[in-house]
């Protein structure tokens, strides 16, 4: 009797590419890039949609916003990874001095659009752990000065631990970009959040 490995399924190499959303936003601010242009589609007229004459930056972003719609609940409700397991590594601090953190996350039918934001969003709204914490108040940003002052204050003396979410250690660093397959096998269920200031 010979025992068989079941094949897994090559797994998307991105995960919400078009959508557009600031991670520190709930998930209901999520949209949905429209559209997309390119130089084929223009023909003869191969302007710019953010061109700005005017130099007060009113028409571009009129044309960014417009090219985004909220999400629809059938978009929010859509299937986007069907394995039981998603892991998700984390960026933790702007320029990526301290890495990554993972976590795995379960679900029995897979994951929908609205899930995985959910999952995003929570984790940078969570306090930074004892040990993050520890390591991030040597790293060397402003967020880290306001870690340190957090971390020496009054209150953290009283209390025995400093408190500060995740989302305040990123900076500017907020806007989700995609979830992005981590080089290697096709099959893999870890994902890299990449996100941009």
């Amino acid at each position: 009797m010979t025992c068989q490995t079941p094949m897994r399924p090559i797994t998307p190499s991105s995960l919400l590419d078009s959508i557009c959303w600031s991670i520190s936003e709930p998930t209901s601010a999520a949209s949905i890039y429209t559209e997309t242009f390119s130089f084929e589609d223009a023909g003869e007229h191969q302007t710019s949609v953010f061109f700005d004459a005017n130099g007060d930056a009113k028409d571009s972003e009129a044309s960014f916003s417009n090219l985004t719609r909220p999400l629809k609940e059938s978009e929010k409700l859509e299937l986007i990874f069907k394995n039981h397991f998603l892991t998700i590594l984390f960026p933790i601090d702007r320029f990526a001095e301290m890495g990554p953190s993972s976590r795995t996350f379960f679900s029995n039918d897979g994951f929908t659009c609205l899930q995985v934001l959910d999952h995003i969003h929570a984790y940078y709204q969570e306090s930074m752990s004892v040990h993050e914490i520890e390591a991030a108040i040597h790293t060397d940003s402003k967020h880290a000065d306001r870690l340190r002052s957090v971390y020496a204050s009054k209150e953290t003396a009283e209390r025995g631990y400093a408190i500060f979410k995740r989302i305040d250690f990123l900076g500017s660093r907020r806007s989700f970009e995609m979830l992005k397959r981590v080089n290697g096998d096709n099959n893999s269920n870890v994902y890299e959040l990449i996100i941009r200031a």
